[in-house]
């Protein structure tokens, strides 16, 4: 089988599918997971959309299913450490298991792996947002809608769902907004019709020799230094992957 229609059947089965009939249960987590924030925010809940993956269309098997953003209000007072420890005790007290993550709680409904993202709007007026890091004890500032558009848009989003099973199949540390913002510069410049598997091939060379010392930027915040979420040893074990990964001599043997 040729390379391209390979890797693009491997991605085909292990995509999130989308479009005109949506997975019920992703209907049913939203509908089950909106009071609780409600009363959980009140009056200080702005908004509570699918962000993350699913809503950039690069969610593959065996990665968070769905991504909720929870919205609050400019005039919040409590601080970003407190909305998120807050939320997970709320999760908590309502008998979910929780994951407290980077910048996310995770939790399982129906076999549905949900990261609930809380973030605090800097102005009524723009869509920008303050969220918490629990990594760093610190927070950024970030806009949810721009990096959907910024990924949706960079039509690189089969080469994303590739590295994110790859990433998956191995074991990494690699966030998805890291790993997505990596796919985009590794594949700065080239065409678009160098064909999936070369494109893929050259994503593993950018993550053998680039990958560890490039300073990767989030294009919505210039302060907010993406590259940094990962420790010195994780980004070795990323680096290290893709070396192996180049050295091997059949697909099957580096997606599945």
């Amino acid at each position: 089988m040729l390379p391209d229609l390979y890797i693009r059947q491997v991605v085909a089965n292990k995509t999130q599918k989308r479009g005109l009939i949506i997975d019920p249960r992703i209907t049913l987590a939203i509908n089950t997971m909106r009071p609780i924030i409600s009363v959980w925010a009140g009056n200080q809940l702005a908004d509570f959309v699918i962000s993350g993956s699913y809503a950039k269309n690069t969610t593959v098997m065996g990665s968070t299913d769905l991504d909720l953003f929870i919205s609050l209000k400019s005039d919040t007072t409590n601080t970003l450490k407190e909305i998120h420890d807050l939320l997970n005790k709320r999760l908590m007290a309502r008998g979910y298991i929780t994951r407290p993550q980077n910048v996310s709680i995770g939790i399982t409904l129906n076999n549905l792996k949900i990261d609930l993202v809380p973030g605090v709007k800097q102005s009524p007026l723009t869509g920008d947002h303050a969220i918490y890091k629990r990594k760093t004890d610190s927070w950024v500032k970030t806009n949810i809608v721009k990096h959907i558009n910024l990924v949706k848009n960079s039509r690189r989003t089969e080469e994303i769902r590739a590295l994110k099973i790859w990433r998956e199949l191995n074991g990494l540390d690699f966030s998805s907004f890291y790993l997505e913002m990596t796919v985009i510069e590794a594949l700065r410049g080239r065409i678009f019709l160098s064909g999936l598997a070369n494109n893929i091939w050259a994503v593993f060379g950018y993550l053998a020799t680039k990958f560890e010392n490039a300073r990767i930027v989030d294009p919505v915040n210039t302060n907010n230094i993406v590259s940094d979420d990962l420790t010195v040893t994780e980004k070795q074990a990323v680096a290290q992957i893709a070396r192996l990964s180049l050295q091997q001599r059949y697909w099957e043997n580096i997606i599945s």
